[in-house]
């Protein structure tokens, strides 16, 4: 199973949400976990909520885009996220975080809302239905229902919880397997110019790497920012030949410019920078020229063109400050000692070591 960033914890006020972050934090917080709440923020939703996800580890968000959808729609008619927004946040969070929402009957809101002393901004039949709101809105079977009437339901969801992550209950609270840091990278990013031996190395390391398959992006049609972002976070364990790094050199060169603003530019490149390695194939341009003959490219990629590529991507790594391994393709020592450094970093088997 996909070990998993962090834990959100959606419900309505009174619902037992801020128990249960506190119960969390507390077990967790020995090995670095640590909560922080998303509350409304004035624009730009989605990519606040997608930057937070993407970046954050070992965190417990006290509320997160689902309060927003809720809480957006009942006092502003809107979430201030599109509908594909919203999709595009939920199967991220249901991919990578545990997802909790905390519930109560509602003879238990009367009693908690009415303990508190502070002035409450919802009435009661309000906090009902927007519990009732919360419950239509998540309704994916993956997401956990912690109905908090009692201690014990609390500690059983905490047990349900904490065995999802992988953390062993033994008093000490120590972490199954070998207290090594999560890898949290999901794919393998191959750029270059045409003839830089990608696609070889693609298959190569899908021979070397259990489990992994090779994909080609090259979208020629409208709405770039959002295929590639959702190629890039619903592939896992993936080898991209090649990717929007390449959309925006040949783009510049042939299309007079990519289709990326640059918010969305900025976000793919934080996405990759998080979610995986880059890996540039660069042999000499001999060797470029050579592939190119044989694979009867077209015929306006020249020496030139090829030399205005391959000085492109350098300088946009470059530019992106997007760390990366370079790599010489012709050196098939290079190439096995890259391959090694992968395996080893993702910690996967061969196929020989399945037989």
């Amino acid at each position: 199973m996909k070990k998993k960033l962090g834990i959100i914890i959606e419900g309505s006020d009174c619902s037992g949400k801020t128990t249960l972050v506190n119960r969390l934090r507390s077990k967790l917080s020995p090995h670095g976990w640590y909560s922080l709440s998303l509350s409304h923020r004035i624009a730009d939703q989605f990519e606040l909520y997608l930057e937070k996800y993407i970046r954050d580890e070992r965190i417990i968000y006290d509320r997160a885009h689902f309060s927003e959808i809720v809480y957006g729609n009942l006092w502003r008619g809107h979430s201030g996220l599109a509908n594909w927004q919203k999709d595009f946040l939920n199967k991220f969070v249901l991919e990578n975080f545990v997802v909790v929402l905390a519930q109560a009957p509602k003879d238990i809101l009367l009693q908690r809302y009415n303990s508190r002393q502070q002035e409450q901004a919802v009435s009661i039949e309000e906090l009902w239905s927007i519990q009732n709101m919360f419950q239509k809105e998540m309704q994916d079977a993956r997401i956990i229902q912690y109905q908090s009437t009692h201690f014990s339901s609390l500690d059983e969801v905490v047990n349900q919880i904490v065995t999802t992550l992988g953390v062993e209950d033994d008093g000490a609270a120590s972490l199954k397997t070998q207290q090594k840091p999560r890898n949290i990278k999901d794919f393998i990013l191959l750029e270059g110019a045409n003839g830089s031996g990608k696609s070889a190395l693609a298959k190569l390391l899908e021979v070397n790497m259990v489990g992994w398959s090779v994909k080609t992006l090259d979208y020629q049609d409208q709405d770039h920012f959002m295929r590639y972002l959702q190629a890039y976070s619903l592939h896992k364990e993936t080898i991209f030949d090649k990717g929007h790094l390449s959309e925006i050199v040949y783009a510049n060169l042939f299309r007079d410019g990519h289709s990326f603003s640059l918010r969305e530019l900025q976000f793919l490149n934080e996405y990759i920078l998080h979610k995986s390695t880059i890996i540039f194939c660069n042999p000499p341009l001999a060797t470029i020229l050579e592939r190119v003959r044989k694979a009867a490219y077209p015929k306006y990629i020249r020496e030139d063109t090829l030399e205005s590529i391959i000085h492109s991507f350098k300088t946009l790594l470059e530019v992106l400050h997007l760390p990366h391994l370079e790599v010489d393709t012709s050196d098939s020592r290079a190439v096995d000692d890259v391959v090694q450094q992968v395996r080893e970093f993702y910690q996967t088997l061969t196929h020989r070591d399945m037989n």
